[in-house]
């Protein structure tokens, strides 16, 4: 992360700029710091924006749920990830995680074990399903395989809240064990709901976490979406729009796929940092790179 943009940001707070417009001179210093990566990123390929994939994710809405059918390849996804678990011989104990409650189990090596989890998340059709979404080449910014054991806490993530990694961002959640109310699904607002929920309570939005009973005194239960279903079902998501929280497994565990697409340069600001149970942030991409567009989307973190 570039000392600048700290101080950037410090100076922001200090004249009393709103966070967003400070944030806008962050991304525009990190264009100018790599304006060939950007130009590049911009040019979308007309393969892309052809497919019948570009327009999956719904702009206005910010997410997409789908099936097990939906997208080729999703059955081997399930299928590896169930065996990467299967090979752990269970989770002994998530407490040294930074979220116990949501920990990625998935190491560098089952990754390189495992190629058919990184070939998904750049397969074309997800490729052209996010870049449509982001308007630009998107850069592959995590992965993981995230296991949330049962508990009774409601803390961090459990409660709702935005991620603030970018201005937009799409994660993609996908179940590899059943999914049910208990097991604590990943749970949403639409776009358009979370934007009404945080003009009326926005101010009550501390330490980046909403209580449920702000949320639902705007917001209609029937509003909230969740990520239930069988093996292979799950969705997109702008986290970064769209209110959400996830892990509240009451009475058994979640298993779940998850990788995550920022846009080239993204804001955020705290970049660097590797704790247990976070994702996996480095793509090698004389590994898994297959042609020039995968390796622009495997392009490393502090490329920024």
């Amino acid at each position: 992360m570039s000392l600048l943009d700290l101080r950037i940001a410090s100076l922001g707070q200090r004249l009393g700029l709103p966070e967003r417009a400070t944030k806008r001179v962050i991304r525009a210093r990190r264009i100018l710091g790599h304006p060939l990566l950007y130009a590049r990123r911009f040019a979308v390929p007309e393969r892309l924006r052809q497919s019948p994939w570009f327009d999956f994710v719904d702009r206005t809405q910010g997410y997409r749920c789908f099936d097990a059918a939906t997208f080729p390849g999703v059955d081997d996804l399930v299928a590896s990830c169930t065996a990467a678990f299967d090979a752990m011989g269970g989770v002994e104990s998530t407490e040294n995680a930074k979220k116990p409650f949501f920990t990625n189990i998935l190491s560098e090596q089952d990754l390189g074990n495992h190629p058919v989890l990184i070939r998904f998340a750049l397969s074309e059709p997800v490729l052209a399903a996010v870049t449509g979404y982001l308007g630009t080449v998107p850069r592959l910014k995590g992965i993981g395989l995230y296991y949330s054991p049962p508990n009774e806490t409601m803390r961090s993530s459990q409660l709702f809240h935005y991620d603030h990694d970018d201005d937009r961002q799409l994660k993609c959640f996908i179940n590899i064990l059943p999914v049910s109310e208990v097991n604590g699904p990943f749970t949403f607002l639409p776009k358009p709901v979370s934007d009404r929920v945080f003009a009326t309570v926005g101010a009550r939005y501390l330490k980046g976490r909403f209580q449920d009973e702000d949320v639902l005194s705007v917001a209609e239960p029937g509003e909230c979406r969740e990520l239930l279903g069988p093996p292979g079902q799950g969705g997109f998501v702008d986290t970064s729009n769209c209110l959400h929280y996830g892990s509240r497994a009451r009475e058994g565990a979640r298993l779940a796929f998850m990788f995550q697409y920022t846009s080239f340069p993204d804001i955020r600001l705290d970049k660097g940092k590797t704790l247990d149970g976070q994702p996996l942030h480095q793509f090698p991409a004389d590994r898994f790179a297959g042609d020039d567009l995968e390796r622009l989307v495997l392009s490393p973190e502090q490329d920024n």
